[in-house]
């Protein structure tokens, strides 16, 4: 049997050799030939009358890349948007405000306080300052004209007010409060009131027409009226004018008595009083408490000793006369 010597394996006969190498070349004709007319064909070979690489096929899904129909984001089995699903579809200013100041918000350029106050002026039609010009025109171009109304950007807000209202009246309210009225101010975003020689603002209106407070009954205030832009520059003040608040004449509390006395308690009783607030209670002369209803618990007092006890109605910055007297004496041990 004739024998082949093949380097590290020794003698081995002739025939198993060449049974093998047919098998071999069989395969490697066989994996050539699917990988010419096969799904599985190589699309990087070179085309041996062109020289090109092949097309490449089809691409693997890659994560997060964009698909074939540029459908990049959009849910399984949907279509793209059209350009009418985006954008502000609001029916109201305030849902238009929310939406343009939310987006505004994004920015560093502005506070959202300076954001929500220059929509606010310009939906109010008031002058705005160049600050406040820029961002109603970002908000416009954002969320387009508020649903709601025509608005018309005014300018005007960085312009110092000069002038002082004019033809302010007053008059009181009650024995706290006074009303003052003037005539507008072109350019005001809103007005300041004064007590005359203070410059600590008592009241404040953006019509013409306003209220200051917190005063005592049956004086005599004199009140001025200074206009403001809307970047709070405000202008000079007005010619003061006097109104006097009115007199109150608030009733003493009525009925005073106690009710169960004990040796340390009781309770005082009164009748309600018009107009009070509340009542302030003195035992012995000094002052022990205030409430908002008609009793008192007192506590803490001594075994068998006198007390006396008075009551005041106090209302509208008022303060009545003392009631009548009450003397207790507490009960012994």
């Amino acid at each position: 049997m004739a024998e082949m010597n093949i380097p590290k394996l020794g003698k081995v006969n002739k025939k198993v050799t060449i049974g093998v190498g047919v098998i071999a070349a069989s395969y490697v004709g066989y994996r050539y030939y699917q990988a010419r007319n096969g799904s599985g064909a190589d699309t990087t070979a070179v085309d041996e009358t062109t020289g090109d690489f092949g097309t490449g096929g089809t691409v693997p899904d890659v994560l997060g890349s964009v698909s074939p129909t540029n459908s990049y984001g959009i849910p399984d089995n949907s279509t793209p948007a059209s350009t009418t699903d985006y954008g502000f579809t609001g029916t109201t200013n305030a849902q238009w405000s929310q939406y343009v100041s939310t987006l505004l918000s994004q920015s560093d350029k502005w506070s959202y306080t300076d954001i929500v106050t220059a929509l606010g002026a310009y939906l109010a039609g008031s002058p705005l300052t160049s600050l406040q010009k820029q961002i109603v025109q970002s908000a416009l171009s954002l969320g387009g004209n508020p649903p709601v109304g025509t608005h018309v950007v005014v300018s005007g807000g960085d312009t110092a007010m000069t002038i002082a209202p004019s033809g302010v009246t007053a008059k009181p309210i009650n024995g706290t409060s006074i009303s003052a009225s003037w005539n507008p101010v072109a350019g005001a975003a809103g007005y300041h009131l004064y007590i005359a020689g203070s410059n600590v603002i008592r009241g404040e209106s953006t019509s013409s027409s306003g209220i200051i407070g917190g005063l005592d009954p049956g004086k005599s205030y004199s009140i001025q009226v200074a206009a403001h832009t809307g970047s709070g520059q405000t202008g000079p003040k007005s010619t003061a004018v006097s109104a006097k608040t009115a007199n109150v004449a608030l009733r003493a509390p009525t009925g005073l008595s106690a009710g169960t006395v004990t040796t340390t308690a009781l309770q005082l009783k009164w009748g309600a009083v018009p107009g009070a607030d509340h009542y302030e209670v003195a035992r012995n002369g000094r002052n022990v408490g205030a409430t908002h209803n008609t009793f008192l618990q007192q506590t803490g007092l001594k075994p068998g000793t006198r007390y006396t006890f008075n009551v005041w109605t106090i209302g509208q910055g008022a303060k009545s006369a003392k009631s009548q007297t009450l003397s207790v004496t507490t009960k012994k041990k």
